[in-house]
């Protein structure tokens, strides 16, 4: 079985209803420590631009792999994305796909590695390898240690009163785990989760993520007021770059502190350890360059006694799949907070089956590899760009 042509499609995916995000001001993207946000770096997201890798082999076997445009979270627009697996396209054409130890170490080996290209790569070659072995990949990774993934619920920046109500609505629907995000003005976010908290009571379990958007003794001093709310964690509260500040944040906080920007390699995790800047990890499968390198990360934070949750960014059916196969057979996703809601928030996905989602659960097909049906007409509406 060898490797005989790729294809990279990019697709704008429509939201159901605009989401409200943060996004960095110049003085973040040049690494500046203080607090990043303003209103201006508020915008709404109608709509995801995403891009599908399809690897096909000469014997009909097909791997499908998938990550999202997050210039601002992981550092990689579509258009480098797109081009990374373009230079990277010498490294698979030819090759035997269950090869994947050996196409990663080639792609190592080049300068300016694009994570988020690895992982759509290794993906795709993980979906062929659990089709070959006729297998589901959580079972190629040594089989599962759970039957389903428990999946959150995130509320946007809003008012606070409107958060409250999502957060009545999310119960409502079965949803007990709730990120609320937090950030832009800290007097706002502690009245959002009083009042959730006064709409919900204790019956879910609440966390908040600060996407990198408070100074750090914005940060120490906030968390004194989320005290009496019963917060699971709070997720990168300062900038990625400023280890030394989560360290000081850490060792302040009763709450446990979650790294995510801060985490991208395990140079990353294994530093976070040495500072002691944070107690629980986010692992996000494209963020951390692909499968391999997330197993690498979760199972070091494990002998560390640093408990993981899968992150995301809203990918659709086919990195969710593959999110999911990855909690599935890791034993140290351990935290029941999974963004593994993407395909709720969009129109329509692009597989047709694969993924069952029972309220704030997901459960994964017994198909082999990623056990998902690609819904090609949705793929083809989507699409407004070809390269192979």
């Amino acid at each position: 079985m060898k490797i005989n042509k790729i294809k990279i499609l990019c697709l704008n995916v429509p939201l159901k209803k605009p989401y409200r995000s943060l996004a960095q001001n110049k003085e973040a993207m040049s690494g500046q420590i203080k607090n990043i946000f303003t209103k201006k770096s508020v915008g709404f997201i109608t709509s995801r631009r995403e891009v599908l890798l399809i690897i096909e082999c000469d014997n009909g076997v097909n791997g499908f792999g998938e990550v999202v445009e997050e210039p601002l979270y992981g550092g990689e627009n579509i258009d480098q994305i797109c081009q990374s697996l373009l230079n990277y396209k010498f490294f698979l054409l030819g090759e035997d796909p269950l090869n994947i130890k050996k196409i990663i170490h080639k792609i190592e080996k080049t300068k300016n590695i694009s994570n988020y290209a690895l992982a759509a790569i290794t993906t795709a070659l993980m979906d062929i390898t659990g089709k070959h072995m006729e297998m589901p990949i959580y079972d190629v990774l040594g089989g599962k240690v759970r039957n389903y993934v428990y999946v959150d619920y995130v509320i946007p920046i809003d008012e606070p009163e409107k958060c409250a109500q999502e957060a009545v609505n999310a119960l409502k629907n079965g949803f007990t785990n709730i990120v609320q995000k937090i950030g832009l003005n800290p007097e706002n976010d502690v009245e959002t989760i009083k009042q959730i908290r006064e709409n919900v009571g204790w019956k879910i379990k609440l966390a908040v993520d600060a996407n990198q958007g408070y100074s750090k003794q914005t940060a120490i001093n906030t968390i004194k007021k989320f005290e009496r709310y019963e917060i699971e964690y709070f997720e990168q509260p300062i900038h990625a770059s400023d280890i030394e500040g989560l360290s000081l944040i850490t060792k302040k906080s009763s709450i446990l502190i979650a790294a995510d920007e801060s985490l991208k390699t395990i140079e990353n995790a294994k530093k976070l350890i040495e500072k002691k800047a944070a107690n629980m990890f986010v692992i996000e499968y494209a963020k951390n360059g692909g499968i391999h390198n997330s197993i690498k990360i979760a199972e070091f934070a494990e002998s560390e006694g640093i408990p993981c949750r899968h992150g995301g960014s809203w990918q659709l059916g086919v990195g969710v799949g593959l999110a999911a196969h990855l909690v599935y057979a890791i034993k140290n996703f351990t935290i029941p907070f999974n963004d593994l809601n993407g395909p709720l928030a969009v129109k329509n996905d692009i597989i047709k089956s694969g993924l069952v989602y029972k309220k704030n659960k997901l459960e994964l097909s017994k198909k082999p590899g990623l056990g998902i049906e690609l819904n090609e007409k949705i793929v083809d509406e989507y699409k407004y760009k070809d390269i192979l």
